[in-house]
């Protein structure tokens, strides 16, 4: 069935917190190692800001694979899946083009810390 033109569409629902079982003491991974994977949570939601709630399996599936890397414990077959999620998450470059987003300027590029003495300069004499 081929989608109508000008159709309306839900937005999309946002990712939400890390799942629960890395919130507390959990005996898979213990409180230490929950506060690692959380933190590759937080930061792939700063590094991939169109993820959705749709997305949070391969999300979790993805910093659980992430953190494993970090240890140096990871087999081929888990780097492939680890790949494979970065890119269906929109991670890479090829995975962004299949899901249709652009590169900006400002996301692309970090943005540089003003100087503080031109702030200054500029208030001081407009």
């Amino acid at each position: 069935m081929r989608a109508r033109a000008n159709e309306p569409q839900p937005p999309p629902l946002p990712v939400g917190g890390p799942p629960a079982k890395w919130m507390i003491f959990h005996p898979d991974t213990g409180y230490q190692e929950a506060e690692k994977i959380r933190a590759i949570w937080d930061n792939c939601l700063k590094m991939w800001p169109w993820v959705t709630y749709s997305d949070r399996d391969a999300l979790e599936g993805y910093c659980l694979l992430k953190r494993k890397e970090d240890r140096g414990v990871l087999s081929g077959s888990e780097l492939t899946a680890l790949m494979r999620a970065r890119t269906e998450l929109g991670g890479t470059g090829s995975g962004r083009a299949r899901l249709g987003i652009r590169n900006t300027p400002s996301a692309s590029q970090p943005t540089k810390a003003a100087d503080p003495r031109s702030q200054f300069l500029a208030r001081k004499y407009g």
